[in-house]
């Protein structure tokens, strides 16, 4: 009798750690057709739990979480899944979730708002690509700087850099603040960002197209309309003039600073790095299976 009940107690107890360990359930993985979960072959749909590996084959998977978030996951992708983000380690994914976010390398991409849809694939060794399928989306790095804010039917590539997180280097239009003359602020228009400039020889190049390295303070409360502040350390001349009509845009605190201009665009940038260097990638015109329908990038 004593021994039974060492058993019973036992069993309780593995049961118990069991699912503890599994935590609740965080929603549902549905396939037409087969695909892994941490490891193990499923078909149709499978219950996911908080760091579930998902890694889908020849067929897409769409994965519905209780909070209401929605995640595609093309052919031949891998990645893991949270209660409030998604780890992408490899292939394609794509986000309709204004609070819920997609992490790839050390990259976190969030919808900017409910009707943004964000797509993001993990290109070669190094390189990430975010698109804006529709609405706006915004990049940071993994200490919470703001890296870009993808527009709606446009696409970035994204490099990470072997530089500090708070390092930054870009490339853009310098003009003073439109409420405070006193102040700087630096537009990149490739990246969509604007961020407030402190230092020496400043006012010199307004109006011109330049060239900054320097260093984020995290703490620093920019000027409204800039997402952040740089302390540069070094200026450099890319092209004199070609910023006259360009204007600060964006409200305080949106870090969007959208220039209203007729300027050419600068192109792409050396800069728009805070340990990340962005380039313009193309467009976003593509759905998610049809974009790697037969391919497996792993």
């Amino acid at each position: 009798m004593q021994h039974r009940r060492f058993l019973l107690a036992l069993i309780l107890a593995n049961g118990l750690t069991l699912g503890q360990a599994a935590g609740p359930a965080l929603g549902v993985a549905i396939a037409n057709g087969a695909f892994r979960v941490d490891g193990s072959t499923v078909s149709s749909n499978a219950t996911l739990f908080g760091g579930a590996t998902i890694e889908t084959d020849a067929a897409s998977s769409r994965l519905q979480l209780n909070s209401g978030a929605r995640i595609e996951l093309a052919p031949g992708s891998l990645a893991k899944v949270f209660d409030d983000h998604l780890t992408l380690e490899s292939g394609l994914g794509e986000l309709a979730s204004k609070d819920y976010r997609i992490e790839a390398r050390t990259l976190r991409i969030e919808a900017d708002g409910p009707y943004s849809v964000a797509r993001v694939k993990i290109e070669g060794a190094k390189s990430v690509s975010v698109a804006a399928v529709t609405g706006s989306v915004r990049v940071f790095n993994e200490i919470g700087l703001l890296v870009a804010n993808v527009k709606p039917g446009m696409a970035l590539a994204f490099e990470p850099q072997a530089a500090s997180p708070t390092t930054s280097e870009r490339t853009g239009c310098l003009m003073r603040s439109k409420d405070e003359a006193a102040k700087f602020v630096l537009i990149d228009q490739v990246a969509n960002v604007t961020v407030e400039l402190r230092g020496q020889g400043l006012a010199e190049q307004v109006g011109n197209q330049v060239k900054i390295t320097g260093n984020a303070f995290r703490s620093a409360v920019p000027v409204a309309g800039a997402s952040q502040v740089i302390q540069v350390s070094t200026i450099e001349l890319v092209t004199a003039g070609g910023c006259g009509s360009l204007v600060m845009g964006g409200g305080a605190g949106s870090g969007s600073g959208t220039p209203k201009t007729t300027a050419a665009s600068a192109g792409i940038s050396n800069g728009a790095k805070i340990g990340i260097a962005v380039a313009v990638a193309g467009g976003a015109a593509v759905g998610v299976v049809a974009a790697t329908h037969g391919s497996k990038s792993r």
